[in-house]
């Protein structure tokens, strides 16, 4: 069911997605060269701890095994080199696999002028390559980001403006010339589709470039009968660039469909209807958390009313009775992505959940205005402790509760409680323990003691 979500977001927005066979790829250092693949400079297109994001051939999968990208990867296959062995062993290798992927497009291009250039700078001894970039003068700023996200390579022939790797008569190519023999039928859609062997990346903040949220354990004893990898459980390349490109749009760093609790990332997204939209950005303001912009936060009045409007059927704009609203909570793990949090539901019922809580934590207060961001997950662990002095399942107790409108953990009474007492002792003994805190114990018994509470 998650795939298949991710599959139908990725067709709900798929004109402002990458199409099939491509990504955004953040490349940070283009190695610059004239017609004849002659080396003239490395530069930076660095802007800060990101780089510009570029139209590229998806990337392909890997593990432990050498694959190499199309005309963009990371140093150890464009020049060969590595920190850890200066270029010998592996790294050389993986050259040679870039290498003979350029040889092999060049067969099929010979006309291509971008192209030939590349395919002359490989003709060259790759010591000589090697040597030539490491003595630009570029190279010690590059050196030192070989491990970041935006630390891949690619070319730009002189008088071009687009790099190598984002031309798409180079992309077509190697799409058109693919072929597989291993056809069955794709689990997530139902269709026939070429069958992946290994699914790509799809890394979170905090896991390693490499997690993958599918993945099958090679020799463990938990492969079906004759079945290795993918093959357990058979996913088609449609369906597998579908849902990677989904989770990295839901992931980028400027999403509005995210939000962090510890460790932990939760993804959310409606099916696309003006209903689920508006849920989105109201959601968003509830649960985002920017410091930045914390002071320009909005009161929760205007965020209650659309979720009230939604539920009650006042804000109705197409058929939202058969709207669903999707939240994913992935936690970084070692070479994976786990799954700590599922939830699809009817889009009013989940507004009636979310204003429910709003409702049960605000506090009316004329000396002062709540904001939006007080009544989230943000504005709780704030007042009883922060959010990163809380234990992570605490944190994912609470927003399970609150986005199913079940009985908050009795874990958020008790540190409440007791945060309460601190409070009032610090003030003096005047009794005063905050507009916040006393909105987290009002919500927990008047849900304690509500029929309406999910049994």
């Amino acid at each position: 069911m998650i795939l298949k979500a991710l599959v139908d977001y990725y067709n709900r927005n798929a004109k402002s997605l990458p199409t099939q066979g491509r990504q955004m790829k953040q490349i940070g250092f283009i190695i610059n060269i004239d017609k004849d693949g002659n080396f003239d400079h490395i530069e930076d297109a660095r802007d800060g701890d990101s780089a510009p994001e570029h139209s590229v051939c998806a990337e392909v999968p890997r593990t432990s095994g050498i694959a190499a990208n199309l005309l963009y990867d990371k140093a150890e296959y464009v020049l060969g080199y590595t920190a850890k062995d200066g270029g010998n062993g592996r790294a050389l290798k993986m050259y040679e696999a870039f290498k003979a992927k350029v040889d092999k497009l060049h067969d099929n291009l010979p006309n291509n002028e971008s192209l030939t250039a590349v395919f002359k700078f490989y003709q060259r001894e790759p010591s000589e390559n090697l040597q030539k970039a490491t003595s630009d003068q570029c190279w010690p700023q590059v050196e030192k980001s070989l491990d970041k996200k935006y630390s891949y390579f690619s070319f730009r022939v002189a008088g071009d403006y687009e790099i190598v790797a984002e031309k798409d008569e180079l992309i077509d190519a190697i799409q058109e010339g693919s072929e597989s023999s291993n056809i069955g039928i794709d689990l997530v859609t139902g269709v026939k589709d070429k069958i992946v062997r290994i699914t790509g990346a799809t890394p979170i903040a905090g896991s390693q470039a490499k997690a993958k949220i599918v993945s099958f354990q090679l020799n463990q004893g938990l492969d079906s009968y004759g079945k290795t990898q993918c093959a357990n459980a058979p996913i088609g390349e449609k369906s597998e660039f579908a849902f990677r490109t989904a989770l990295a749009h839901l992931t980028a760093k400027d999403s509005h469909n995210k939000f962090t609790l510890c460790d932990r990332t939760y993804l959310f997204w409606g099916t696309g209807t003006p209903e689920s939209r508006k849920t989105e950005d109201c959601f968003y303001s509830l649960f985002g958390f920017d410091e930045k912009k914390e002071e320009e936060d909005s009161t929760p009045d205007l965020v209650l009313n659309t979720f009230k409007a939604i539920y009650t059927g006042n804000l109705k704009t197409g058929d939202s009775d058969n709207d669903m609203f999707h939240i994913l909570g992935l936690l970084p793990n070692i070479g994976r992505v786990s799954v700590c949090h599922w939830s699809e539901v009817p889009l009013k019922d989940f507004c009636k959940h979310i204003a429910a809580h709003i409702e049960g934590i605000m506090i009316f207060d004329s000396r002062r205005q709540m904001r939006i961001r007080e009544a989230g997950i943000y504005g709780i662990a704030k007042a009883i402790k922060g959010q990163n002095n809380l234990p992570p399942n605490m944190m994912d107790n609470i927003a399970a509760s609150i986005f199913s409108g079940t009985q908050y953990p009795h874990t958020l009474l008790m540190t409440a409680i007791g945060k309460a007492r601190a409070t009032a002792h610090e003030n003096s003994g005047k009794g005063e323990i905050g507009q916040i805190l006393a909105g987290i114990l009002k919500a927990y018994l008047n849900r304690l003691n509500s029929s309406q509470i999910k049994k």
